[in-house]
């Protein structure tokens, strides 16, 4: 597989990928950014063709790839109506995960985070302070509170999204509650 979606990291390739094979229609939508033995950054899109942010997640979490069907042929055209734009920001491939937690603490971004494969978004929040390879985030609930602090190993985090819908949505919960 870790071929397959090096040929997508060089090429920019939209594609479908499959993560979670307990939800087998479940699948990113989108390009991959960033690429190492362990680590995938997938820029993705929206079911209308708009931009969702971008979700790091564990290589061996994949386990499949589509490319060129109908739903990419789809997806082409929606993006002629709602012009997708690839992420700017400067992802390290030799320690994506990290780069991408910079790159939320400096924009001032609310990301989700997966712990130890569990599944679900563990800690939502601002990242504060990132030392000693541990990770300080303010929680923001689902209503856009605060919620205390989370202090997490980042060799803990097995999946990380940014600027998706849900992370968009909750500050600006958050924004309006202040």
């Amino acid at each position: 597989m870790l071929k397959i979606l090096s040929d997508l990291f060089l090429t920019k390739k939209l594609a479908s990928i499959y993560i979670n094979n307990d939800e087998p229609t479940k699948f990113y939508y989108g390009t991959v950014l960033a690429l190492n033995d362990e680590e995938i950054a997938i820029d993705m899109l929206l079911c209308d063709g708009g931009n969702d942010g971008i979700v790091v997640n564990k290589v061996d979490k994949v386990y499949r790839v589509e490319t060129d069907g109908q739903y990419d042929a789809k997806m082409k055209k929606l993006c002629m109506l709602n012009p997708y734009h690839l992420f700017k920001g400067n992802l390290d491939n030799d320690n994506i995960t990290l780069s991408l937690l910079l790159i939320a603490q400096e924009t001032a971004e609310i990301v989700s985070i997966e712990l130890l494969y569990s599944g679900y978004d563990d800690v939502v929040g601002f990242i504060e302070q990132i030392e000693n390879g541990q990770c300080k985030i303010k929680k923001i609930d689902e209503y856009g509170y605060e919620d205390g602090y989370a202090y997490v190993d980042i060799k803990d985090i097995t999946q990380v999204t940014y600027q998706s819908e849900y992370e968009k949505r909750i500050k600006n919960l958050w924004k309006l509650s202040k």
